[in-house]
């Protein structure tokens, strides 16, 4: 195989796993002699390797709901403690 994995390696990897690797795994042709156990228990790794190295990228929440707490509030008078009205 050949080609450039520059820019993006994680999610070039995960596009050969799936793309390239995981029909030859998955081949019923590839697989003859293979005990049933043995297929399902390499199958299965693989689709959680493709699993764990397949990226997800959460959006950055914004800063509005920490708006709130950038600003002091000053309590009424009436609502503040003894020990601060002194």
């Amino acid at each position: 195989m050949m080609g450039d994995f520059q820019d993006l390696p994680l999610e070039n990897l995960s596009t050969l796993s799936q793309e390239v690797y995981l029909p030859l795994i998955c081949n019923p042709e590839n697989q003859e002699g293979w005990p049933e156990v043995i297929t399902k228990e390499v199958t299965d790794n693989f689709h959680k390797f493709i699993a764990n190295s397949t990226l997800s990228v959460l959006p950055l929440p914004s800063a509005a709901p920490f708006a709130l707490f950038q600003t002091p509030v000053a309590l009424p008078a009436a609502s503040r403690s003894p020990l601060t009205s002194r």
